[in-house]
């Protein structure tokens, strides 16, 4: 077996699965570079569960990690034979130590994403100049290997992970609730009978979440009463709080805050009747999905993350106009009067997590391309 390298950022918990996966199935061969953190980002790591996979790695960020750079082992990378490298040309130290790898011949897999919601087009050229030096690219989305070989990717293998998350623990967490033990549930958290709006995201200013303040607002108006349920902090949190005493829907908010594990999570996605993401979607959507929540979220793909390849337009959710709090209220509206919509919506979306994005796909499909740029290697 080949000796592979992994050099990223972080190992979040969200990928534990994936990498999982990857420590049994290359053993001693697999070595991942990371940070022990991100500074300023409250993200959980796993690193510690791979003491004998894992090596920390110096690094140096500023600008709120506008730009970055990562302190690489040279001399010890060149002994690699195949290097999966983060793909963001920000760290500027990944594309050096892509291009001096290469001549030195290693393989060099770029690991990252295409398109990212609210990119400036300047650096996504710039990636996308440094990308065609790469000997195989590993992205996001089937969506997204459609969208290179657009820009001429066509003479190196290009492999869409389909970004997801561990659907077999998200299926194992909903199955221990059952109906009579939710009710129960739900009543201690002053959630039964009331129909539940859930969001699960980080509360910054690319999510737009004022604008489920404000179509809370008018639902309100119309005698529409539910309940938005929000997991996640942020910088906008208390200025989201002094909005919603504003117009008058406070007391229709339950602030949650941060709940990472999945047995945590459970409940509170199984007591949803749908899930609201105003802008940017990415992993949240697949999480929503996975539970069998219907999705609502604008339609503007170029401001999202390259995960809303998996949404589908009235199949497993409705689109606003993006911006438009009346018109996200009256797609919430639309679904909260129809379960059987709800539920037709719901089906679709978690055999979609379950056929085509998780984690089991993402690692199935990384050693797919591990073995054919071994099998490029063995014949050259």
């Amino acid at each position: 077996m080949r000796n592979l390298a992994i050099i990223t950022n972080i190992v979040p918990i969200y990928r534990k699965a994936l990498y999982d996966r990857l420590v049994a199935h290359y053993k001693g061969c697999l070595t991942i570079y990371c940070q022990d953190c991100i500074p300023g980002s409250s993200v959980a790591t796993v690193d510690i569960d791979y003491p004998n996979n894992i090596r920390y790695i110096r690094y140096w960020v500023a600008n709120n990690e506008f730009i970055g750079w990562q302190c690489l082992p040279l001399r010890e990378l060149s002994r690699f034979d195949i290097v999966f490298i983060y793909g963001n040309p920000r760290l500027l130290s990944n594309v050096f130590y892509s291009l001096i790898l290469r001549i030195l011949g290693c393989r060099v897999i770029i690991w990252g994403q295409v398109h990212s919601a609210g990119a400036s087009p300047l650096l996504e050229k710039i990636r996308l100049l440094w990308w065609r030096w790469a000997d195989a690219l590993f992205v996001y989305t089937d969506e997204e290997v459609k969208q290179l070989q657009k820009h001429g990717f066509t003479t190196k293998p290009i492999i869409g992970m389909n970004n997801g998350l561990n659907q077999r623990a998200i299926d194992a967490c909903a199955s221990q609730w059952t109906v009579e033990r939710l009710t129960a549930w739900k009543t201690v958290q002053n959630l039964h009978g009331i129909p539940v709006v859930l969001s699960c995201a980080r509360l910054i200013e690319k999510n737009e979440f004022q604008l489920m303040v404000t179509a809370l607002a008018d639902l309100r108006r119309r005698g529409m009463s539910c309940i938005w349920l929000v997991i996640g902090d942020g910088p906008l949190r208390e200025s989201l709080k002094e909005q919603a005493k504003l117009e008058g829907v406070a007391d229709q908010i339950s602030w949650q805050g941060e709940i990472y594990p999945e047995e945590e999570l459970a409940p509170w996605f199984l007591s949803a009747d749908l899930f609201v993401h105003p802008s940017a979607i990415g992993l949240s959507l697949l999480h929503a999905m996975g539970y069998g929540l219907p999705v609502i979220t604008h339609g503007n793909a170029d401001k999202h993350m390259p995960e809303f390849a998996a949404f589908i337009a009235d199949e497993t959710g409705l689109t606003f106009q993006q911006g438009d709090a009346k018109d996200l209220a009256d797609k919430i509206e639309q679904l909260l009067v129809n379960a059987q919509l709800r539920k037709s919506y719901g089906k679709q979306a978690r055999e979609i997590t379950r056929r085509q994005y998780n984690t089991d796909i993402m690692a199935d499909r990384f050693i797919g391309l591990v073995n054919k740029l071994t099998e490029e290697i063995d014949h050259a």
